[in-house]
């Protein structure tokens, strides 16, 4: 309790820093927030959108990565292989897939995982429409 008011003011929580200030609490929380990568693809395959994990574990900026593809990012041929047939085989079938894949991110090589969906797209006319429109995708990091 306070001396001045008599109240408990609540627990408080002191976060440690790095040399340069930076709080070592906010540094954990986004390797923690940066293990799962979420993204949306069309059925062109392009990027439509990826969480900041996406950058934060490739290194490629969203301005750089949203339009494109894989292959248009310049990604290794033994990563599109087993990628493109993934979300592939999701467009193709309409069920969901998983895929397991290395990248080299820097200097290391990381492994990821990854459960895909499809999704849908509804035309509302007569007769109705539908067809398959893109993916999405959350790959959990090693």
């Amino acid at each position: 309790a306070s001396a001045e008011t008599g109240q408990d003011a609540g627990p408080t929580t002191i976060a440690p820093t790095t040399s340069t200030g930076e709080s070592v609490m906010t540094a954990t929380a986004a390797i923690v927030v940066a293990r799962h990568m979420k993204a949306w693809y069309d059925h062109e395959l392009r990027h439509r959108y990826a969480n900041p994990a996406v950058e934060a574990l490739t290194g490629v900026p969203n301005d750089e990565l949203l339009g494109r593809t894989n292959r248009e990012l310049g990604n290794d041929e033994d990563f599109l292989v087993v990628w493109e047939a993934a979300l592939g085989r999701v467009l193709a079938t309409g069920r969901p897939g998983e895929a397991e894949y290395s990248l080299r991110v820097g200097n290391q090589t990381r492994w990821f995982h990854s459960r895909m969906v499809g999704h849908i797209e509804w035309r509302f006319s007569s007769p109705p429409i539908s067809r398959r429109s893109g993916i999405s995708f959350l790959s959990r990091c090693d």
